[in-house]
């Protein structure tokens, strides 16, 4: 199930604790069908809150693509929407 699987990847990324995530919403990008998701969490060495934001996208022959954005959360009305637009950029090569 793609929405248990990015989860489950924004839960165990290295750096970063405590880690709660937002309901998943569908994406398309290039064609591919995925799962957007944000999350709030923890910076490891020093607590300070961070805001996640992760596609994963499944791959025409198997697997998948993800890409992840990480700000401070004091940085995050500015970066989630450059995170986004990076994401819709994606092009996979054949």
């Amino acid at each position: 199930n793609p929405i248990d699987l990015a989860s489950r990847l924004l839960q165990t990324l290295a750096g970063v604790t405590n880690v709660t995530v937002d309901p998943p919403r569908p994406i398309v990008i290039a064609g591919l069908a995925g799962t957007e998701t944000t999350a709030q969490g923890r910076h490891e060495p020093d607590g300070t809150p961070m805001r996640l934001y992760q596609v994963v996208l499944a791959g025409r022959d198997g697997g998948y693509f993800r890409m992840i954005g990480m700000t401070p959360a004091v940085q995050a009305e500015t970066l989630m929407p450059q995170f986004k637009r990076m994401a819709a950029s994606f092009q996979p090569r054949d």
